[in-house]
C-alpha cells in the first residue's frame, strides 16, 4: 500500500507540473531513484514497475542513455523474479533503442548486454549468455581498464556459465581473475565471487573449501545487506548443501530451514528461490531414505514454482504453464520421479508408486521438449539433452518395468518414444529447418541473407579460434565483437522468419518422433531395425522387424564399456607384417564373440525370421563399434582372420542417428537427376623416403601429409563406372569442391584427414596446396554446416572421418556428420586411419558393385567379402577392411553406366519400332 501511495503521489505531481520545464525529466528521475531504493530492499516487483515508468518518460524526453538504463534495470528486476518473458521484452527494447541512438562504446549498452547475459543464464542457455557477457566485458576493458570492478563482474559471469556447462577448469580460471580484482575492492562483488567459488568447489568434490567459501560470503553479505535480505537466505541454503555434502545432517537441515524462512519473508510462497529451498530439503530427506518427507518437500517445491498450482497431494501432477523457471521445475520433477522409483523398490513394490515415477518422468520429458526449442545456441541445446540423459534413462526404465508387471504393450511403445527423443535433436532440427524453409515460401532474398550471415559468423569463429591459439588479444576482442553483432543479426532474422511465416515455425519445431508402427511400415520384410539406449546401469535394446517388436535389457554396462574400449584398440592398430600373432588372434576372437553375445545374440534369436539387412542406431561407446566385426560363433578351427564368423558374412549393415532421422532422411529429395560423380585425390608437396619406400604395406591416410598412391588409383578406378569430374594431384582443390559439390549425386574424397576431439568443428580434410587467396586448402567441419549439398552419397575415403568427440544424445561429432548435416542422404565414413592400399582395393570393388545397381550397404558388404577372400592371413585383419561404415539411406543409386548389352537392347528396340512402322505403312 505504501508503494502504491508513493507512486500515485509522484504521478499526480507529474500531472500538475507540465507548466514547469523538464517536468517529465524530473518525474522520471524520481521514479528511477525510487526503483533503485526498491531494488536495494529486494522489492523487485515494485522496482521493475518504477523503472519501466521512468523509461517511458525518458523516451518522451529523448534521453536515450537514461531510457536504456531504465529498461535494463527493469529487465534486471524481472530476472530476479524469474519473470523471463517480461525481462527479455524490457532488455531487447533497451538494446534496440541503444543501438539506434547511442555510440557503440556507450557504457549503458555494455550494462544492457551484461544483463541480457543474465537472462540467457537464467533460462539455461549458457552458450548465448557467454556471448553477451564477453561483449560487455570487452567494452568495460576498453573504457575502464583491466582493474575496473565491472571487469571483475564480467569474469565472474563467464565463470558461472562455464561452471554450469561442466567446464570447471575454465570456470576456475575466470573466477581467479575476478577474485584478484575484487580482493582490492571488497564489498558485494567479493562476496559474490566467494559464494560462486563455493559452488565450484562443491562440483569438484572439495567440500571443506566449499563450506569455507560459503561462510566467508555469508559474513560479507550480512555486513552489507543485513540479516533478512534474500541473498542471506541463499547463503544459508548453500551452507546447508555444504554440510549435507560433509555428512553433517543436523547442520544441513538447520541451514536449509533457516534459509527458507528468510526467503519466505522476502518473496512469499511463490518464487523459484522458495522452490530451490524445498528442493534442497527434499534431496536431504531422499539421501536419508525418508521418502515420504522427501516427496512432500518436492510437492512444496512444485507449489512454489507454479503460480496456479495448489494441490499438496504428491500423486497430483502440476501444469507446465505459468512456471517461474522451467529449469528449476525440471530439477524438481526429476527428483520427484526418482524418489517415487526408490519408494517402489524399498517399500513393497506398489504399482502406484512406479506409475507415479513414470508419470513424473514423462512430464519432465515434455518440459525438455519445451526448453530445447526455447534455447538459441546449438551448444546449449546439446548440453541440455546431454544433462537430461538420466531423465530418459529413468523414463525408459520405469516404462520397461511397468511392461514387465502389466504386459501392456503401450509401455514398450513409450520406452521406444523416450529413446527416440533422446537422440540427434540437432540433426533433426537441421533437417526440419531445411524442409520448413522449402514449404513456407520464404523469399530468396531472406534465405540469401541468412546464408551470408552464417558465412560471416563462421569466418569470425575461425578467426577467433586461430587468435586464441596464437594468444593475440587484439584479434580475440575484435573477433568477439564482430561475432556478437553478426549473431544478433542472425537471431533477429530467425525471429522474423518464425513470426512472419507460421508454417516455417510449425514445421521447424515439430517435436514428434517416429513410433514403432512408423518404423514397421517403412522397413522391408528382410530388414531389422535395432536401436540402443545406453543408461547409467543398463543397456536397452529395441528390436523392430516388419511384424515383430521386442525390447531387451542388458545390465552389465560397465563391463560392456570396458570390452568395447579394448576391442576398438585391437581394431585401430595395424598388425605387424613380420608374422601372425596367435595371442592377438585369440584375444580378438574371444572379445568379439563376448560382445556379440551381450548386445546382439538374444535380439536376433528372438526374431521369427532372420533378416539379411540390419539398421543399427548405436548409443554411447557403441558409436565407435563396427558391428560387422563381431563374431556370431566361437571358432574351433586353426587360427585365421579369414575364417572367423564375422557378422559381415551374414548381414548387410547400415547405421542411423535415430529412427526418426532415418525415416525423414529417406524421404528427402536431393534435386539431382543425373547420377554423376565428383571425386578428388590431391597430391601433397614432398614425400619423405621412409614413406615412399613403404609401398602398398605402409601408408595410412592420416599420418603425415605425404602422397597417397592408392588414393590416386582409387579415383581413376571409379571413373570407369560413373560419369563425372575427377580431380587428381595439384588440381584437386578446396575451391573446386566448394564450387561444384552441390551439383553431383556422388561425392568421393580420397585424401588425408584429421579429427579434432577437443574442437570437433575443426576436424578437417586436406586438399591440394594451391595457394588460393580465398581458400586455405583445408575443409573444416564447421564449413560444411553452412553448405547445401544434394548428394545421394558422400564417400569420405580419408582418415577417421567418422571419428570424433562423443556427445551424449547427439552421437559422434565428426566430419561425416558435417556432410550429413549439409544435406547428403548417405555417407560412407572411416572409424580409424584407413590403409591407403587396402582402401583402394575396397573402393574399386565397391563402385563396381554400386554401378550394378546394388544397394549401397550390399555393395559395401560385397566389396569387403571380396577383399577377405583374396587377402593374406595378416591382411584379413579387420583393421584393413572394416574401417568403412555406412550411415543414412542404404538404397541403391541407379547407375547410368552403359555396357555392350545396353547398346544391343537399344539397337533391337529401334529396329522393332522401325519394323512396326513399316508394317503399318504397308497396311495403310
Amino acid at each position: 500500500m505504501y508503494f502504491k501511495n508513493i507512486t500515485f503521489i509522484l504521478l499526480y505531481l507529474g500531472s500538475i507540473a507540465y507548466s514547469i520545464p523538464n517536468a517529465d525529466a524530473l518525474l522520471a528521475d524520481k521514479l528511477f531513484e525510487q526503483g533503485v531504493l526498491k531494488q536495494k530492499n529486494a522489492n523487485y516487483d515494485s522496482a521493475a514497475y518504477l523503472f519501466e515508468k521512468s523509461g517511458k518518460l525518458y523516451g518522451l524526453q529523448t534521453n536515450w542513455e537514461r531510457f536504456v538504463r531504465s529498461y535494463t534495470k527493469a529487465g534486471e528486476n524481472f530476472i530476479y523474479l524469474s519473470k523471463f518473458q517480461q525481462a527479455i521484452y524490457c532488455l531487447e527494447k533497451g538494446l534496440n533503442v541503444g543501438n539506434r541512438h547511442l555510440n557503440k562504446d556507450n557504457v549503458n549498452l555494455s550494462y544492457n548486454q551484461n544483463v541480457i547475459g543474465w537472462y540467457y543464464y537464467g533460462i539455461g542457455d549458457y552458450e548465448r549468455a557467454i556471448t553477451f557477457f564477453q561483449k560487455a566485458l570487452n567494452l568495460y576493458l576498453k573504457i575502464n581498464g583491466k582493474n575496473f570492478p565491472k571487469v571483475a563482474q564480467g569474469y565472474n559471469n563467464i565463470a558461472g556459465c562455464y561452471e554450469s556447462k561442466g567446464e570447471y577448469d575454465k570456470a576456475m580460471s575466470y573466477y581467479q581473475k575476478a577474485l584478484k580484482i575484487r580482493k582490492s575492492t571488497g564489498g558485494f562483488g567479493l562476496a559474490q565471487t566467494l559464494n560462486d567459488l563455493g559452488w565450484l568447489h562443491g562440483r569438484k568434490q572439495n567440500f571443506e573449501k566449499q563450506l569455507i567459501n560459503y561462510k566467508q560470503a555469508k559474513n560479507l553479505f550480512i555486513k552489507l545487506l543485513g540479516t533478512n535480505h534474500p541473498h542471506i537466505g541463499r547463503c544459508y541454503n548453500n551452507i546447508g548443501e555444504a554440510y549435507k555434502n560433509l555428512g553433517d545432517d543436523l547442520q544441513a537441515l538447520y541451514y536449509f530451514k533457516k534459509g527458507l524462512a528468510i526467503k519466505q519473508k522476502a518473496f512469499g510462497e511463490k518464487h523459484p528461490d522458495i522452490s530451490k529451498s524445498y528442493l534442497s530439503i527434499g534431496n536431504f530427506y531422499a539421501a536419508n531414505k525418508k521418502w515420504e518427507k522427501a516427496l512432500a518437500s518436492y510437492q512444496e517445491a512444485l507449489l512454489a514454482s507454479i503460480y496456479a498450482f495448489q494441490d499438496t497431494n504428491v500423486f497430483v501432477l502440476p501444469p507446465l504453464e505459468n512456471t517461474a523457471s522451467k529449469i528449476v521445475l525440471l530439477d524438481i520433477l526429476k527428483a520427484k520421479a526418482q524418489a517415487f522409483n526408490q519408494v517402489y523398490y524399498f517399500q513393497g513394490n506398489q504399482k502406484k508408486n512406479l506409475i507415479a515415477a513414470f508419470e513424473n518422468f514423462q512430464l519432465a520429458l515434455r518440459l525438455i521438449d519445451l526448453l530445447r526449442f526455447e534455447f538459441v545456441a546449438k551448444a546449449s541445446k546439446s548440453e541440455l539433452l546431454a544433462k537430461s540423459t538420466t531423465l530418459y534413462d529413468g523414463a525408459i526404465q520405469s516404462a520397461y518395468q511397468l511392461y514387465q508387471i502389466t504386459q501392456a504393450k503401450k509401455y514398450l511403445d513409450y520406452a521406444f518414444t523416450f529413446a527416440e527423443k533422446s537422440k540427434a535433436f540437432l540433426m533433426l532440427e537441421r533437417m526440419q529447418d531445411l524442409d520448413a524453409k522449402h514449404f513456407a515460401g520464404i523469399p530468396d532474398s531472406l534465405l540469401t541473407k541468412e546464408r551470408e550471415l552464417k558465412i560471416d559468423i563462421t569466418s569470425y569463429e575461425k578467426t577467433l579460434f586461430n587468435a586464441r591459439n596464437k594468444k593475440d588479444s587484439g584479434k580475440i576482442i575484435l573477433s568477439q565483437n564482430y561475432l556478437f553483432d553478426y549473431r544478433r543479426q542472425f537471431d533477429s532474422l530467425i525471429s522474423q522468419l518464425e513470426k512472419n511465416y507460421p508454417i516455417y515455425h510449425q514445421l521447424k519445431y515439430d517435436s514428434r518422433v517416429a513410433s514403432v508402427k512408423d518404423i514397421q511400415e517403412n522397413i522391408e520384410v528382410n530388414t531389422t531395425f535395432i536401436e540402443y539406449f545406453m543408461g547409467d546401469s543398463s543397456l536397452y535394446i529395441f528390436v523392430i522387424a516388419k511384424n515383430d517388436f521386442k525390447m531387451h535389457e542388458y545390465k552389465h554396462v560397465d563391463k560392456l564399456n570396458e570390452q568395447v574400449k579394448i576391442f576398438r584398440q585391437m581394431l585401430i592398430k595395424p598388425p605387424l607384417y613380420k608374422k601372425f600373432n596367435k595371442t592377438n588372434w585369440q584375444r580378438y576372437h574371444k572379445i568379439a564373440f563376448n560382445i556379440f553375445q551381450g548386445i546382439l545374440s538374444k535380439p536376433l534369436n528372438d526374431l521369427n525370421n532372420l533378416p539379411n539387412h540390419l539398421i543399427i542406431v548405436p548409443d554411447g561407446i557403441l558409436h565407435y563399434l563396427p558391428f560387422e566385426t563381431l563374431l556370431s560363433e566361437a571358432s574351433s578351427k586353426a587360427p585365421s582372420y579369414k575364417n572367423l564368423h564375422y557378422l559381415i558374412k551374414q548381414y548387410q549393415f547400415s547405421y542411423s542417428y535415430s529412427g526418426t532421422f532415418l525415416l525423414k532422411n529417406n524421404k528427402r529429395a536431393t534435386n539431382i537427376d543425373k547420377i554423376n560423380c565428383l571425386a578428388f585425390a590431391p597430391a601433397y608437396p614432398g614425400m619423405p623416403n621412409e614413406f615412399a619406400n613403404r609401398g602398398r604395406k605402409g601408408i595410412l591416410r592420416g599420418e603425415e601429409l605425404v602422397n597417397l598412391p592408392g588414393a590416386q588409383m582409387e579415383v581413376k578406378a571409379i571413373s570407369q563406372y560413373f560419369e563425372g569430374e575427377y580431380f587428381l594431384g595439384k588440381i584437386a582443390s578446396e575451391k573446386q569442391f566448394k564450387q561444384k559439390s552441390s551439383n553431383y549425386a556422388i561425392l568421393h574424397l580420397s585424401m588425408h584427414g584429421d579429427d579434432n576431439d577437443e574442437y570437433p568443428l575443426y576436424s578437417r580434410l586436406f586438399f591440394a596446396n594451391t595457394k588460393d587467396s580465398n581458400e586455405d586448402d583445408t575443409l573444416y567441419t564447421y564449413e560444411l554446416y553452412n553448405m547445401r549439398l544434394n548428394a545421394n552419397l558422400a564417400v569420405l575415403s580419408a582418415c577417421q572421418t567418422g571419428s570424433g568427440k562423443l556427445v551424449r544424445g547427439e552421437g559422434v561429432m565428426s566430419l561425416a556428420r558435417g556432410f550429413m548435416y549439409a544435406g547428403c542422404k548417405s555417407v560412407i565414413q572411416t572409424l580409424w586411419k584407413s590403409h591407403d592400399w587396402a582402401s583402394a582395393k575396397l573402393m574399386n570393388s565397391f563402385y563396381a558393385n554400386l554401378s550394378d545397381n546394388q544397394d549401397i550397404d550390399e555393395a559395401l558388404r560385397n566389396s569387403k567379402i571380396e577383399y577377405l577372400n583374396n587377402a593374406s592371413e595378416l591382411e584379413a585383419h579387420p583393421f584393413f577392411w572394416s574401417a568403412y561404415v555406412l550411415s543414412g539411406n542404404y538404397k541403391s543409386i541407379k547407375s547410368k553406366k552403359i555396357n555392350l548389352w545396353d547398346y544391343t537392347y537399344l539397337i533391337l528396340g529401334v529396329l522393332i519400332i522401325l519394323l512396326l512402322l513399316y508394317c503399318l505403312k504397308r497396311k495403310t
